[in-house]
């Protein structure tokens, strides 16, 4: 079947076809498996031999192409993975600015990004995705068909599009393909690489001289992944090239990006981070997104690394860093595959204070007035461990019923203020016995790299190991692990949470008892743990717990002179936090 006609005879290439009274002979030319190509004699009422049916087609007679549904695509001809092309529609070759034809991750599409010349009528920037169905020789000429989709709303439906290429080696001995593109879905009227609609130059650029190498303290770890284990970063063997697998947000779908380093950029003389920062434009692919961004890798600890990338993909590279600002690019935190243990920052021994064992939904406190946040705050505190921890059934309901009592109990009394009396109103509520969880850092073990959480009311304990820390404007933030029988912690395994220091007061003594005193005044301020490290801007429902320092760890000697020196160096109130400093400091008034 052709339509609506129906084959009745066939010999070879040759058809009669018969629909509407009139028999036709068709020749079909064989050139891909997503093509067909024919032609087609006169109409003739009676059927008639094959032969003499055929003999009057010509070659120069209507050529009608047909181009296959849902057809299997081809790589596309041209060789390397980036061009830069000027074109013509008709009014002069547009050249000045550039445009740029990039290869996608699967090789069947080629991305063409045109540039608008001011001085070139019909000149326009347009992105157009083309994707290779079939290629074919007819004697000298080389013939291409594919499918366009344009970038605009409007143009997102695909159209079919013939193409006459030819590839000619340049006078400086790059290689150039010549392209006439058809105005219509026929192969008709390509005789020329010089006349099409448009005319397309595309010139092969050689990238690899520009390329830039990794720093050696990232690319030492050949693979690294974020703390949710939902992006997963790999380097390859030359360290230019950088692999991302990117779990989409559906959670069962994935992406591939490939980021290669284009060139370094130079960091403000203020940025002393020996070394351990370093600023670059990469290209990303990811599919046929395709374009240049910033980036930013900070070294934190030995298996710690934080990116910073623009959201934005530039055409140019030298656009990258100026089209976003570096400072509002947001944070990805990188562990690498091979975890070590490593010392927690501020060991001691300390106290959570004002502690809450039930859970408020955020929505009761976004609606209160603000002289009601203070008291609030505390009830909001929750104990580290029941972060992670999951709770029996029987738990849960008791939970409940005590988060209902709270919260009405809280909502009789907001006009109550200071820790003290929410305090006490915990006390009253839970037993005295159960309204404080101990928090040792650094006290279990020589090397100081362990944390550990109990409620005073509850045997068991759980604990963390640190895999690295950092500071940064005054905040520690720590990379956590929660210790369980299994031999190393895997993916998604892994948590952040911040300290932060408070400005407000004086250093302490150094020497003698004096200090010992007046480690026991250490008051941190900690974040829940997190899968992200956030920084000061996160929201001020930030979940917190503040921890009163009872001391050094006195079973470990040498953990005992070590923070003597430490604190010497800092101040005696230590807050840890991630949100507005202001309302901490009206808080501990």
């Amino acid at each position: 079947m052709l339509g609506k006609r129906t084959c009745v005879e066939r010999s070879k290439h040759s058809f009669i076809v018969y629909g509407d009274n009139c028999y036709h002979c068709i020749i079909v030319n064989d050139r891909h498996e997503n093509v067909i190509q024919y032609r087609e004699g006169w109409c003739y009422s009676k059927q008639a031999a094959l032969e003499d049916m055929c003999q009057n087609i010509k070659s120069d007679d209507t050529l009608y192409s047909m181009f296959r549904v849902n057809s299997k695509p081809i790589p596309c001809p041209f060789s390397g993975p980036s061009f830069t092309f000027t074109y013509e529609k008709g009014y002069g070759e547009c050249a000045m600015p550039v445009s740029l034809g990039e290869k996608c991750t699967d090789e069947s599409k080629l991305l063409l990004k045109y540039q608008a010349c001011p001085d070139v009528e019909r000149s326009e920037s347009n992105t157009e995705e083309l994707q290779c169905l079939a290629v074919w020789n007819d004697g000298r000429n080389k013939y291409l068909v594919g499918t366009l989709k344009g970038r605009s709303v409007s143009g997102s439906e695909k159209t079919y599009r013939c193409f006459l290429y030819e590839e000619k080696t340049h006078h400086q001995g790059k290689v150039v393909y010549l392209l006439a593109q058809s105005g219509e879905p026929t192969c008709n009227g390509l005789t020329t690489v010089s006349e099409g609609s448009p005319t397309i130059k595309l010139m092969k650029v050689d990238k690899e001289h520009n390329r830039c190498k990794y720093p050696s303290w990232i690319t030492e770890h050949h693979d690294w992944h974020s703390l949710d284990g939902t992006k997963v970063y790999h380097f390859t063997n030359k360290n230019a090239t950088l692999k991302v697998r990117v779990q989409d947000t559906e959670g069962d779908t994935f992406h591939e990006e490939k980021i290669v380093c284009h060139n370094l950029e130079k960091l403000h003389p203020t940025d002393n981070s020996q070394g351990y920062k370093i600023k670059l434009i990469a290209h990303v692919t990811s599919g046929c997104d395709i374009g240049y961004v910033c980036m930013i890798f900070h070294k934190r600890d030995q298996h710690v690394i934080e990116l910073q990338q623009s959201n934005q993909k530039a055409i140019m590279p030298d656009e990258a860093c100026s089209l976003s600002d570096t400072s509002a690019m947001p944070y990805t935190t990188l562990i690498s595959s091979s975890l070590r243990q490593r010392k927690c920052p501020n060991p001691g021994r300390y106290v959570i204070v004002g502690f809450a064992p039930f859970h408020l939904p955020n929505t009761s406190f976004r609606r209160q007035r603000r002289s009601d946040k203070r008291s609030s705050r505390l009830i909001k505190r929750r104990a580290w461990n029941d972060d992670m921890q999951q709770m029996k059934p029987h738990e849960q309901q008791q939970r409940q019923h005590q988060s209902q009592q709270q919260q009405h109990h809280h909502h009789h009394h907001h006009h109550q203020h200071g820790g003290e009396q929410q305090q006490q109103q915990q006390q009253d509520q839970h037993g005295e016995e159960c309204k404080s969880t101990d928090v040792q850092i650094g006290c279990t073990s020589s090397d100081q790299n362990e944390i550990v959480v109990r409620k005073t009311c509850d045997p068991e304990e759980t604990t963390y190991n640190c895999h690295g820390s950092w500071e940064e404007k005054g905040t520690w933030y720590t990379i956590v692990s929660q210790k369980t029988n299994q031999a190393a912690a895997g993916l998604g395994q892994t948590f952040c949470f911040s300290m932060r220091f408070d400005d407000k007061t004086d250093k302490p003594p150094t020497t003698g008892k004096a200090s010992r005193t007046k480690l026991s005044e250490q008051e941190l301020w900690v974040t829940r743990l997190d899968r992200v490290c956030r920084r000061e801007t996160a929201g001020e429902d930030e979940w917190s717990h503040r921890l009163v320092g009872k001391g050094v760890c006195e079973d470990v000697t040498k953990a005992a002179s070590s923070l003597a020196s430490l604190f010497s160096l800092s101040r005696i109130l230590l807050v840890v936090t991630v949100g507005n400093c202001a309302a901490y400091k009206y808080l501990l008034r």
